[in-house]
């Protein structure tokens, strides 16, 4: 089933798994009704593992959202949007490169 364009119903979505996320992780950014963002490392450490943490945050957001989720981890916003499509973790240094 397709939905049509509903702003109102994506930011509720959005808030319910921000909810989820927080039980996690702190410090998250909502960057718009489906995409959150947030500093990794401290999470993952206190997780165990960057899979760690990837495995709890799916797992809190279906749970308490009742959704299906993608995680990416990667170094910078563009890598980590790419990544979370895929739901793929980047070591860190892999994805990102100097300009020159």
């Amino acid at each position: 089933m397709v939905f049509g364009h509903d702003p109102d119903r994506d930011a509720r979505h959005c808030e319910a798994v921000a909810r989820a996320v927080e039980t996690v992780a702190a410090g998250l950014e909502i960057v718009r009704p489906g995409m959150i963002v947030l500093p990794v490392a401290g999470p993952a450490a206190f997780a165990g593992s960057e899979t760690a943490l990837a495995e709890q945050l799916v797992d809190q957001v279906a749970a308490l959202a009742g959704v299906e989720s993608q995680v990416g981890i990667a170094d910078g916003l563009f890598a980590a949007t790419l990544a979370a499509k895929r739901g793929h973790l980047a070591p860190p240094g892999t994805s990102s490169f100097p300009c020159r």
